[in-house]
């Protein structure tokens, strides 16, 4: 009885804590109906932490999310990919759950344009930030539309690109009072402290000490881990890239087979041949597109000597074994579904795919990152030497 009596009480407490949030969506479209909109509760420290709190059907252009409440935090709206690399016409925005009933409006002329109403801090966001927003984005569409129109009959001069670059980065750079306005007056709520981190390399270093000094010890703690960690990492890739180069020796590593089985790129490198290692995933567009040049460099020098090992950075074998189903590349292929975290992507400092690397038979690396034309007389230039 004593168990559920305590029960009973923290359940009455968290009710007497936790207030409803109400928030109403209007796209002014209907482009989107049916499709479900994400409410992603934003981590003040770290983005891995982010969690989505619930989803909404759009209907009539119109959407709607309840739930309690107990401290006001930052939630960003979106809605999912098309598929792995395409994405809707809405864009991703941000607003703020507290208690209270809350309306979101975005322009139908531009859906980057959006408008908060109702609760304190949400108001407060839109006069301070959003209203300042909408100011940028009203005078860059003028100078877009006055560039356009004198391009029509005169190409921008190398001095006018320069004024309108300089233009447009004095443009956004007013943004960036607003934002030190509002975290300024919030930096100690969940709110202040989320955007302090997404902005930080927007405050000028004394600003950035003197608000950093009032956020939570305990974000500020894993904010000063993560971004040691960062560092930590990138000294690792410097060391990395640093031996991947044009005439180093090859990094080894162990992957497996689409049916499980464990091979080394050093089992499938040969004497006397040239071998193209080839980074890419089945979400990749760029590299699906790479896919039919390299079957015609393999279908035109495979007799010659010239072999490639292709290594996907999928995570779901689902989608790698489909791709390779309707790809049909007759050359061994290697994943351990780890993504860019596999030991292949770190051994050569892979951040970004399409990536290649050409190696001789001995191991050496020929040509790092090349493609088209250039990749085709690499190859050409390595079986003469082989």
């Amino acid at each position: 009885m004593k168990q559920l009596a305590t029960i009973a009480l923290w359940f009455v407490c968290s009710m007497a804590t936790a207030q409803n949030f109400t928030l109403r969506g209007n796209v002014n479209t209907n482009d989107y109906d049916g499709l479900a909109i994400r409410l992603v509760k934003l981590h003040p420290a770290d983005r891995s932490l982010n969690t989505i709190v619930d989803s909404a059907r759009i209907e009539n252009g119109h959407f709607r999310f309840s739930f309690p409440v107990e401290t006001p935090f930052l939630a960003s709206l979106a809605l999912p990919t098309k598929d792995n690399y395409h994405f809707y016409g809405l864009p991703e925005t941000m607003c703020i759950a507290e208690p209270g009933n809350v309306a979101i409006s975005y322009s139908a002329s531009d859906p980057y344009s959006v408008t908060l109403s109702g609760g304190k801090l949400n108001n407060d966001y839109d006069a301070t930030i959003l209203s300042r927003d909408r100011e940028v984005r009203l005078k860059l569409k003028t100078m877009m539309e006055t560039r356009n129109a004198q391009e029509q009959t005169t190409p921008y001069s190398p001095e006018q690109e320069q004024a309108y670059g300089d233009s447009l980065r004095s443009l956004y750079a007013s943004m960036c009072p607003a934002y030190h306005d509002f975290i300024a007056r919030n930096i100690s709520n969940d709110v202040g402290a989320t955007l302090f981190f997404y902005h930080q390399n927007d405050f000028p270093e004394t600003l950035y000490k003197s608000l950093k000094a009032k956020v939570r010890s305990d974000y500020a703690a894993c904010h000063d881990s993560i971004m040691k960690a960062k560092e930590l990492a990138r000294h690792m890739e410097d060391s990395i890239r640093s031996a991947t180069h044009n005439g180093a020796r090859y990094a080894d590593f162990t992957s497996l087979t689409p049916d499980g089985k464990s091979v080394a790129l050093s089992d499938l490198l040969k004497p006397r041949r040239v071998l193209l290692l080839d980074f890419w995933a089945s979400w990749c567009g760029p590299c699906r597109m790479e896919i039919p040049e390299i079957k015609k460099l393999y279908e035109k020098y495979h007799d010659k000597g010239f072999d490639v090992v292709s290594v996907s950075l999928d995570t779901k074998r689902e989608s790698w074994t489909k791709a390779l189903e309707a790809e049909q590349m007759p050359w061994p292929q290697l994943s351990t579904l780890e993504g860019f975290k596999s030991k292949s992507a770190q051994a050569y400092a892979v951040h970004a795919i399409p990536f290649v690397v050409l190696i001789s038979g001995d191991g050496i690396m020929l040509q790092v990152n090349i493609h088209g034309q250039l990749l085709e007389k690499a190859i050409e230039e390595a079986l003469i030497r082989q």
